[in-house]
C-alpha cells in the first residue's frame, strides 16, 4: 500500500469501526537527549515496537513496511527534529542537569483510543519529557514545553524519596540527597525560578529556631509552606510556628494540596 506524502504528510487509508483493539502500554518511545543520534534511536524503536504489536492494531492487514517507514518520518520531522524540540533539548542541557539525573524526550505512537498516529493532525507537537534519578532509576518529574518555557508536571515527593533509600548504605543516602539537591536546583533553573521572596511558615522545637537565628543560616533540607493553617498539621508539642522570606530560588515546591504549597529549602538560606 503507497503512502500519501501531502504537506501535511496525512496517509490515505480507511478507518475500521467496531474493531476490538488492544491498550499498547508499552509503546511509549523514550529518548535519551543526551544521544549523539536520537533519529538513529528512534527508528530503531519504533521498529521494534511496530513490528510487536502490529498483529493487534486495526492496520494489521496492511503492509506494515510502509507504516513504519512513514511513522519514522513522522515524528523524526514534526517531533524530534522540530525547532520546539531543539530549543528544549538545549535548554534543558544548558540548565546544568546533575550527572545522576537522566532526561528522555518521549512520545507515543498510539493515541488515547489505541489508534496509530499515522496524521500529522493527530500527533501532539508539543514537547515532552521526563526525568530518572540514577541508579534508583525513579521517575523524577514530567516536563512539558509550551510556549517557550518548561512546566513541571509531578516532581517527586520527599515521602517517596525516604522510601527510595531503603536498603541503602549511610554512603548511598548521602549521595542520594546530594543528587537530590542538586536536581532540585536544576528544576528551578528550567523553569526559570527567580530570586524573588515569599513569605513561608514552619512549624519548628523552639531550639532550632535559637540555633537557625544565631547561624544566621536555615538549612537546606527544611520543610516550609505558604499556609499558616497546613503548618499547624506538622505541629508537635512544645514547637512554635515562625515565619520567614525565602528566595524563590533556594527553595522548590514538593507538593500542592488542599490549598497549600509545601516547600523545602535546597540551598542553605542566610536569614536577613
Amino acid at each position: 500500500m503507497k503512502l500519501s506524502r501531502g504537506n501535511n504528510m496525512s496517509p490515505i487509508s480507511p478507518r475500521m469501526e467496531n474493531v476490538t483493539r488492544r491498550i499498547h502500554h508499552r509503546t511509549e518511545i523514550k529518548l535519551d537527549i543526551s544521544s549523539s543520534d536520537l533519529n538513529t534511536d528512534a527508528t530503531k524503536l519504533i521498529k521494534e515496537i511496530l513490528t510487536k504489536v502490529w498483529p493487534e492494531t486495526y492496520l494489521a492487514d496492511l503492509d506494515i513496511d510502509d507504516y513504519i517507514e512513514y511513522v519514522i518520518e513522522l515524528w523524526q520531522t514534526h517531533y524530534i527534529n522540530s525547532k520546539k524540540t531543539k530549543d528544549a533539548i538545549n535548554k534543558i542541557q544548558t540548565a546544568n542537569p546533575p550527572s545522576d539525573l537522566k532526561t528522555y524526550l518521549v512520545f507515543n505512537l498510539f493515541d488515547d483510543e489505541d489508534n496509530l498516529i499515522i496524521d500529522y493532525s493527530e500527533m501532539s507537537t508539543t514537547p515532552l519529557f521526563r526525568s530518572f534519578i540514577f541508579p534508583t532509576n525513579d521517575l523524577w518529574d514530567t516536563y512539558i514545553y509550551t510556549e517557550n518555557k518548561f512546566k513541571s508536571l509531578e516532581i517527586i515527593e520527599p515521602a517517596y524519596i525516604e522510601e527510595m533509600k531503603q536498603g541503602m548504605t549511610i554512603q548511598q543516602k548521602l549521595h542520594l540527597d546530594e543528587t537530590i539537591f542538586q536536581s532540585y536546583g536544576f528544576h528551578n533553573r528550567l523553569l526559570g525560578t527567580t530570586p524573588r521572596r515569599i513569605r513561608l511558615y514552619t512549624s519548628q522545637p523552639p531550639d532550632r529556631i535559637k540555633q537557625w537565628n544565631h547561624r544566621g543560616i536555615i538549612p537546606k533540607g527544611s520543610y516550609f509552606t505558604d499556609n499558616m493553617a497546613r503548618t499547624a498539621y506538622y505541629w508537635q508539642e512544645n514547637d512554635i510556628i515562625v515565619d520567614y522570606r525565602l528566595p524563590e530560588n533556594d527553595i522548590v515546591v514538593t507538593s500542592e494540596f488542599g490549598g497549600a504549597k509545601e516547600y523545602v529549602t535546597i540551598n542553605d538560606i542566610k536569614i536577613i
